[in-house]
């Protein structure tokens, strides 16, 4: 939504459905929203011929990821795992190879993010600058369990990792008419990651 081109609202509520996840899990719930601010359409303003775009933002999402769960991967498998003589032939048989895990769920992104956009000089000079902040939970991994169950490892959700970091950008239209245009850029970030 969008009220004279100043202020600026996005929401959105997604519900996603997958059979890679765990029986008690389908479904995840993954809504989002942000606002953002046009000062440089604001009345005071106006009067600052230098700056043609100043506009500061905020929004906070979640985002569900099943990309590390290949199909099936939930559900119990058997495989053969050697043979054995009954009445004199041979029989193939059959161990559990991969338990079965109902729970196994979505990771899920948590992204808080704030930073505005500056347009200098009829956009000649532009420059962005963002905070983020990325919890990323119930991680998808293969955890070690005991070798009594002849199991070696079961996909599971356990841990979470954080990623928080600044990042800006610089552009620069240095020469631009009918026949040349010369434009240059650059960006920095600084990244933490627990």
């Amino acid at each position: 939504y969008s009220y004279a081109d100043k202020y600026i609202v996005t929401v959105n509520a997604r519900t996603d459905g997958s059979s890679k996840v765990g029986a008690n899990n389908k479904w995840a719930f993954f809504p989002s929203a942000s606002l953002a601010w046009v000062l440089s359409e604001e009345e005071f303003m106006k009067d600052i011929d230098i700056i043609s775009n100043l506009k500061i933002r905020a929004g906070y999402g979640l985002a569900g990821n099943q990309d590390a769960i290949s199909s099936y991967m939930s559900l119990p498998l058997m495989s053969p795992n050697g043979t054995t003589t009954v009445n004199g032939l041979p029989v193939v048989t059959m161990g559990v190879t991969r338990n079965y895990n109902p729970d196994l769920k979505w990771e899920v992104k948590k992204t808080f993010d704030v930073g505005f956009d500056l347009g200098m000089f009829e956009e000649r000079l532009t420059l962005g600058f963002d905070y983020y902040y990325k919890k990323t939970t119930d991680l998808l991994q293969y955890k070690q369990v005991p070798p009594s169950t002849g199991i070696l490892q079961i996909l599971s959700n356990s841990g979470s990792v954080i990623n928080r970091g600044l990042e800006a950008s610089l552009n620069v239209r240095a020469i631009q008419n009918k026949d040349f245009s010369l434009s240059f850029g650059g960006n920095i970030s600084f990244n933490k990651n627990e």
